[in-house]
């Protein structure tokens, strides 16, 4: 039988909503509208800082690519992928790269699906 609990979020403003939650390596990662979130000491979630500029960090969804990579799809700024590796190291050392991102201002993300094949990815 599943046991549910409620966590909380350490985020002002607050999390209106989360879209997907996975786990990277050792980390419990929660996709929501004020970015991107782990799940500290099994409790609480705390916020994720990525070294990458954005006007808004507002994730419509994340998931796991076939080799490991963390895709993010953002609310009108595109795609962030962030190497498989990285998941074994300190998350302050994570590079997150944006994917074309001059392409014109897109509105959100419905899904995301990457290829085994390749480093190709559809949204």
């Amino acid at each position: 039988m599943a046991k549910w609990r409620e966590l909380s979020f350490q985020a002002q403003p607050s999390v209106a909503y989360v879209r997907d939650v996975v786990e990277f390596g050792p980390h419990t990662l929660a996709a929501t509208d004020q970015g991107l979130f782990r799940l500290h000491n099994d409790s609480y979630f705390v916020p994720v800082t990525l070294n990458i500029q954005l006007n808004r960090f507002n994730i419509e969804r994340l998931t796991l690519a076939a080799d490991g990579a963390l895709w993010l799809g953002l609310w009108q700024e595109g795609v962030i992928r962030i190497a498989a590796e990285a998941a074994t190291q300190d998350i302050s050392s994570w590079q997150a790269v944006q994917l074309q991102p001059e392409l014109p201002t897109q509105d959100g993300i419905i899904d995301i699906q990457t290829s085994t094949r390749s480093n190709a990815f559809g949204c």
